[in-house]
Formats: C-alpha cells, structure tokens, sequence
C-alpha cells in the first residue's frame, strides 16, 4: 500500500509539479479532517493539481468514510426503507402520479402483494409467464440491491430452446432463471428477497444518437431547504459498449460521467476514468459524438419531477435520484440516501460540502 502510494506521488508530481512532501501534508491534513479522505481519495479526486492545491478547496470534498455521516446528518432513517424496498418505492410514484418504468412482475420466494403487477412465488407459474404472458425486452432487479447488482436485461425467448436470451448474446435456460428470481439472496432472508421485473426502457431520441441504445440515466441531488427542494447538482452517467446498466464504477467498465448545469441540462464536461488514469476526452467512444455543450433533452420536464417527487418522503432531506431520459420522456429509477457521493465530486470536480454549505449559509435549513 505505501509502495502505491509513493508511486502515486511520483506521478502525482510529475503532472502537477507539486513535491511529495506538499503532497503528503495535503493527505494527513485531509484524513484527519472534515472529510476524513483516505490517501487513494486524495489522487482519485486529483486534490494535487494546482487548482485544487488550496486548503480550503480541499476540505470540501468528503471521503467514503464520512458518507454514511452526512446521509445520517440530513435524513431521518425512519424514511430510509422506501430507498431500499424497491417494491415499496414503486408503489409510491405510482401513488403520487409519477413517471416510473411499467411493472409487468414481482417474483418472492413467499409470496408477496403488489396492486402493480402479478407476483409470483412458484417457478412453474413464473416459467408459464416468461414463454407466452410477457412481452420483450425487458429488465429485472432484485428489490433489495445496489449498484446494478443481480439485475439481467432479456431481449427475447428462444421457445425452440426454452432458453431466456439475454443482452450481450448470453443465454439462461428459462428453469435456471426462474431458480435465480425465487432463491433467497444470499445474506438477506426470504422476506427481504424477490425480483422486479420491469419493462425494458428505451432511450430519448437524442440520447441514443449520441450514447446507443442503453439508458444513460441522470444523477440529480437535492436538498430540502425548509419544505421546498432545491436541485444541487446533476451528473450524466453515460454508458458504452455493452453495458446495460449506468453505474460508473470508478470507470472500471467503460461507462463515463458527465458534469450538468443544473439550470438548463448543458453538459459541462466529460471523463472516464478517476484518477491519474482519467480521460478528459469528450467524444462517445462508440458514436464518436462529442458530449461535451450536448444538452440533456426534455431537462425543464426533469426538473419539475425531481422537485416534486422530492416531497414523497419528507423524513429525507439529501436525496440522490437517478433519472432515465426515455422516448416516453423522464422516467424515476431509484432513490438513494446513501448516495455515491463521489459521482458528484467526481464529475463536478467539486467537494459535496460547497454544495451544503452554501444551502446551510442561505440560512433556509
């Protein structure tokens, strides 16, 4: 670990010029500070360019350690449960009126109710549904999850080889697929297990011309100032390649992250990668577009969801959307309360604690 980040330093300082022993101030300063930023932090967010090199700047960005903190600090956990039963948080947008991807199923080991959709707990009954009564493509997730986890995207069904065909070209027998909707998931019991199975999104016109043919979702954070929302920031979560689903991954799967004005939906700017391996390059690397000054269609339509979905749940303060913009227009994926934080400091190059302070100096909190 030290030899690494020595070797970090090196490089550190051969693209900024700022000397290791600078450097190494910087990350003491910084993991016994506000943001208690581990050392890795300190390169992921790249705190030793010049313009990140003033303290203050610095003490603005907050590590993972301090994450579950700030969520704890602004969100009362008896409202944290509808962020983390998918099937619960569902039935609410539908209750409210807002957009949401269709649910054709729910799958549980023991059964469970849902006004959306059927529910299925025997895989025969299941297996019978997935040959003739669903229509492809479509997405499934497990109702407790993060971070794309256990989710498949099918495209169609193979009845001469009773198979689930799968994105990327990959085939399940449909017997094994029900299996994997129904089974308990590991460490959780029966009843914090299940699947929602969802209709399969399809991107904004313009979103495919630039991305492809997956969603590239928007991740918008609000804070409650008093009783009225106010959007804080937004970051683009652009996939590439084969990746159906949008998580970014600190780039290890291709997928990139956009920086968005939050006023009109123009991109700001674009990376891959974190880090000293980060790429500033705005070009998609699949349609060649350039993403950069691209800006995010039917955004004033986003906006006005976001602020109203964001009274739902009023126990939460700082909320982490994420969005799809689909050819039926904006559609709510998830709520987070644990929300990566990094993606908003990754993209924005800006430390969560301005975006707080500043709504914590308007003196509305």
């Amino acid at each position: 670990m030290i030899a690494g980040i020595y070797e970090k330093m090196s490089q550190a300082k051969s693209v900024s010029g700022r000397p290791k022993w600078r450097q190494l101030i910087d990350m003491i300063r910084l993991f016994f500070g506000r943001g208690r930023l581990h050392p890795s932090e300190y390169f992921d967010y790249r705190l030793f360019e010049n313009a990140h090199s003033d303290p203050k700047i610095q003490r603005e960005f907050a590590g993972y350690k301090v994450s579950s903190q700030v969520d704890k600090q602004w969100n009362s956990y008896t409202s944290w449960i509808i962020t983390g039963d998918k099937l619960l948080f569902y039935s609410a947008l539908h209750g409210f009126g807002l957009p949401h991807p269709e649910i054709s199923a729910v799958t549980h080991p023991v059964g469970r109710h849902s006004g959306l959709a059927p529910c299925f707990s025997s895989a025969e009954l299941l297996a019978d549904f997935l040959r003739s009564g669903i229509g492809y493509p479509f997405f499934s997730k497990p109702i407790f999850g993060s971070f794309g986890s256990g989710a498949y995207k099918a495209t169609g069904y193979d009845a001469g080889r009773d198979e689930i065909v799968l994105a990327k070209d990959e085939r399940i027998p449909v017997s094994e697929f029900c299996r994997t909707m129904l089974e308990p998931t590991k460490r959780r019991n029966k009843s914090l297990s299940g699947n929602i199975i969802q209709q399969a999104l399809q991107p904004h016109p313009q979103i495919e011309e630039m991305c492809g043919s997956n969603i590239s979702g928007v991740r918008v954070v609000l804070l409650m100032e008093g009783t009225k929302p106010r959007i804080l920031a937004a970051v683009w979560k652009i996939t590439t390649g084969e990746n159906y689903v949008d998580n970014f991954s600190e780039g290890k799967f291709g997928n990139m992250l956009g920086n968005v004005d939050v006023a009109d939906g123009t991109v700001l700017r674009v990376q891959r990668g974190i880090g000293l391996g980060m790429d500033e390059d705005s070009r998609h690397p699949d349609t060649n577009k350039n993403l950069e000054s691209f800006v995010l269609p039917d955004w004033p339509e986003l906006r006005e969801i976001c602020l109203a979905a964001a009274t739902i749940a009023p126990g939460l303060r700082f909320q982490h959307w994420d969005v799809a913009l689909t050819d039926q227009g904006p559609m709510l994926l998830e709520l987070n309360v644990h929300g990566s934080l990094d993606l908003v400091q990754l993209a924005s190059r800006t430390g969560i604690f301005r975006y707080l302070d500043e709504s914590a100096n308007r003196g509305e909190m």
